[in-house]
């Protein structure tokens, strides 16, 4: 069973798998920094003004249609709002996801210096 996200944050490692060498730490964060990235992206779209401009009169045209269709065109109106929602959540996922790598990488940084002490 998956953990929710406050409980992968309040653990040491992040969630992460157990990892014994700087190699294999340096492969997780490489995947960590590409979440971060995306949810940094996620970010920028979702805070664009005009992004929020779009979606909201998009949103708003589909409302005023709905209010005026025919009872057979509602389904299709009302489907097409619950996409537009999906896009919202599929940003804000992305966001959360990037939360949790940067957890994990520092994390990361923390065991990839203990194993880097060690060989020397």
């Amino acid at each position: 069973m998956a953990l929710p996200d406050e409980e992968l944050l309040k653990r040491p490692d992040g969630g992460l798998p157990p990892l014994d060498s700087v190699e294999a730490i340096e492969a997780v964060e490489r995947d960590e920094h590409v979440k971060l990235d995306r949810a940094n992206q996620a970010a920028s779209i979702l805070n664009n003004p005009l992004f929020d401009q779009a979606f909201q009169a998009v949103e708003q045209e589909l409302i005023d249609f709905l209010k005026q269709s025919k009872p057979e065109e509602a389904p299709d109106v009302q489907r097409t709002l619950k996409l537009l929602d999906l896009v919202r959540a599929s940003l804000t996922e992305h966001i959360r996801t990037g939360q949790l790598a940067s957890h994990a990488l520092n994390g990361l940084r923390k065991k990839k210096s203990w194993y880097s002490n060690r060989r020397a």
